[in-house]
């Protein structure tokens, strides 16, 4: 696994608000997409100031299609994506912030792959 394509939907996200995370990632080997066979774990950490405040073993059945999908949220192109993580809105509690999301996908046939999400979080008022 090696290159990846992302949608833009969760670049900038309120806080205390869910958010979802999608991407199109492909296996080094062959240039298909990676499917839920690929891949033994799926962790991601939520760091904020170089601190990890979070870390979460993502369900593979719930995070990785065998097939590409697309729906309205992603806009990057008509072929779609193959992972998928749902940030719920206990995460990123803290407006104007930069957050980082860290994804690491095990395998016990490919090499382990890291994908970084720059996540910057806007304030609402009244929280």
């Amino acid at each position: 696994m090696a290159s990846t394509l992302v949608s833009q939907a969760a670049t900038t996200v309120y806080q205390s608000t869910g958010f979802v995370v999608m991407g199109r990632i492909l296996r080094i080997d062959s240039g298909l997409p990676i499917v839920r066979a690929d891949i033994t774990t799926l962790t991601r950490k939520l760091v904020k100031a170089n601190d990890v405040i979070a870390t979460d073993v993502l369900v593979i059945a719930d995070s990785i299609f065998d097939t590409l999908q697309t729906n309205p949220l992603w806009d990057l192109d008509t072929d779609g994506f193959n992972v998928r993580d749902i940030v719920t809105a206990d995460k990123v509690t803290v407006g104007d912030a930069a957050y980082e999301l860290w994804y690491e996908f095990a395998s016990g046939t490919l090499p382990i792959f890291r994908w970084k999400r720059e996540i910057y979080s806007r304030s609402v008022p009244g929280i």
